[in-house]
């Protein structure tokens, strides 16, 4: 069993769970900045990183499609972190394994190195359902609603002395929800906040 938080964004239901974001009405899973294949091309580099962090990426998305159900799932950009490597064929099994759940890629800035395609998954530039704009990165002064990533962001929560702790977060600012990196070897940028701002770490 998952846990979630329940999110309300433009008069939607969403449930914050495991850095992802499922839209309950809509029955669509969000996704962002998964960076598959990030651990492979820093072993090209030479970098000892394990490569079990890949699959782990891929048994989470698995665990979301078991709890939620979702008809679609809609990677908000950057699903891979660089060129073509092992993990454009590792997903590639992914997909086929998982055609009854719908596949869109809104590409991001990290895929366009990639080039990654396959028949089960469409490639968009943004999305627009029920008046909200999915799309990889922010706008800057957003006049419409939008759900996006590309950010990675984080909150940093202080406590006795000198203590604090750093956490991926959701952040809504107005017109615009800012959904945390999803992958496990990504990094963090913890978010300016001002007053009426909405914060969810995901601890």
């Amino acid at each position: 069993m998952l846990d979630s938080q329940r999110v309300i964004f433009h008069g939607e239901e969403f449930h914050l769970s495991d850095k992802a974001l499922f839209w309950k009405h809509q029955s669509v899973l969000l996704v962002a900045d998964v960076h598959l294949g990030k651990a492979h091309h820093f072993q090209k580099e030479g970098l000892p990183v394990s490569s079990a962090i890949e699959d782990r990426n891929l048994d989470r998305l698995d665990a979301l499609i078991a709890h939620w159900n979702p008809s679609k799932l809609l990677f908000l950009g950057d699903l891979f972190h660089a060129r073509d490597n092992e993990m454009n064929a590792r997903f590639a099994q992914w997909l086929e394994k998982n055609q009854t759940t719908r596949c869109s890629l809104i590409s991001g800035n990290h895929d366009r190195y990639n080039g990654f395609s396959h028949p089960l998954m469409s490639i968009l530039d943004e999305h627009l359902i029920s008046g909200i704009r999915l799309k990889h990165e922010p706008s800057r002064d957003p006049e419409s609603p939008e759900i996006c990533g590309h950010i990675h962001p984080a909150v940093r929560l202080r406590g006795k002395g000198r203590s604090a702790l750093r956490l991926p977060a959701l952040v809504i600012k107005g017109h615009q929800m800012i959904v945390p990196a999803f992958g496990e070897f990504t990094g963090t940028h913890v978010m300016e906040l001002s007053e009426g701002d909405q914060v969810f770490p995901v601890t």
